[in-house]
């Protein structure tokens, strides 16, 4: 089958950055004040920019050199230190592997927690009951694909127990209310990875309301340096380079092009779905710029029926969490709740195609696979 592609396949994620000629002024800039790390002149205004898009002050938002150094960052600058007997960091298990990875990175060892079936993410009145509780530094919540979580609710549960909250927010840039995150207590992490929607190539991105806390979480990222050479607290070398910063800028010159390609592919979706009487299974944004299109099949044989039936055709899939961080060998010996949501989740859960330029005539042809595997 040839696809719209031209290239006989429809990859499941295609990342389109800004080409080279608008990000070249950007790169002259660099040759100009040959400043290439260390929060230049660049870095700075990506961060003055993204802070007015956002429509929060530039002192509520940091950046750093990837999604998982940003959560590294802001774990080490809102719990520089844990007692003895709080070691916990309690997680989902459904999730990409860098959440798990970034509360290792800060001594914290993950407790590995099932979800709920309808959100797909923890549930804050559920884990209040939880027996590690008097054991756990933190709370990482994950927005699954870029699903943000209730954090008025999650607001509450660290009011009540004490614990400190961080959400892993890595596909929300788009979905994402900041202006309501800086009213609240509740900080995140943000990917910039070429695979979300918008894009560093590599890069990631805090937000918080205390800007003492993004001071502390910048301070860290650099060694623990901040306008001299003495390394205070917790640190690492997490910064963002001049030149992702260039690629940064060139993407949001032209963001408001790319948001409407991927609007565009989820209404597309959204359109097939309701027409062909699966639209409650598929879970795509339709108002906003997602980078995932999921289809969530009735039963696992008939994902894996799907899976198939899209590998003959060419056009790629994935899951995107794997069987969730308990069935990875680097997390097979983190302590662990029993995980029957997460189990038949990740199992029945399927990652379509998505990327900007995914053309209608593409979204038809993974469409009629997903019916005629239904039937």
């Amino acid at each position: 089958m040839n696809s719209p592609l031209g290239d006989g396949t429809i990859p499941v994620n295609r990342p389109c950055l800004p080409p080279a000629e608008r990000i070249l002024p950007y790169l002259r800039e660099i040759d100009s004040t040959r400043r290439y790390s260390n929060f230049g002149p660049l870095h700075s205004r990506l961060e003055i920019r993204l802070a007015e898009h956002h429509g929060v002050h530039a002192g509520n938002l940091a950046l750093a050199s990837s999604g998982t150094a940003a959560l590294v960052a802001l774990i080490q600058a809102l719990i520089p230190t844990q007692a003895e007997n709080k070691r916990l960091c309690l997680c989902p298990s459904y999730t990409f592997l860098g959440t798990g990875a970034a509360a290792r990175l800060c001594g914290l060892e993950p407790f590995l927690l099932d979800v709920d079936p309808i959100t797909w993410a923890l549930n804050p009145d559920t884990l209040e009951q939880h027996a590690e509780l008097e054991w756990a530094a933190l709370v990482l919540v994950v927005a699954p694909y870029g699903r943000p979580p209730d954090f008025v609710r999650w607001e509450e549960f660290s009011q009540r127990t004490g614990i400190p909250v961080i959400v892993d927010a890595a596909a929300c840039f788009d979905a994402i209310d900041a202006s309501a995150v800086v009213r609240g207590t509740i900080p995140l992490a943000m990917s910039l990875h070429a695979t979300k929607t918008f894009s560093t190539g590599e890069g990631g991105m805090l937000l918080a309301a205390d800007p003492a806390l993004i001071d502390r979480a910048s301070r860290a990222l650099n060694f623990g340096f901040q306008n001299d050479r003495t390394s205070v607290g917790p640190c690492f070398n997490g910064k963002m380079s001049e030149y992702h910063a260039a690629v940064g800028l060139a993407e949001l010159d032209g963001w408001a092009t790319k948001r409407e390609q991927f609007i565009a592919a989820g209404q597309a979706y959204a359109c097939h779905g309701e027409r062909q009487g699966w639209n409650q299974a598929l879970h795509v944004r339709v108002d906003r710029a997602s980078p995932y299109a999921c289809f969530l099949a009735p039963t696992q044989e008939q994902a894996t029926t799907l899976a198939a039936a899209l590998s003959r055709k060419g056009i790629g899939w994935r899951r995107w969490y794997g069987g969730g961080l308990h069935q990875q060998p680097s997390f097979r010996d983190c302590q662990a709740d029993s995980m029957i949501n997460t189990d038949e989740l990740a199992w029945r859960l399927i990652g379509l195609p998505m990327f900007p330029g995914l053309s209608p005539q593409a979204v038809a042809t993974i469409a009629d696979v997903i019916q005629s595997s239904l039937l």
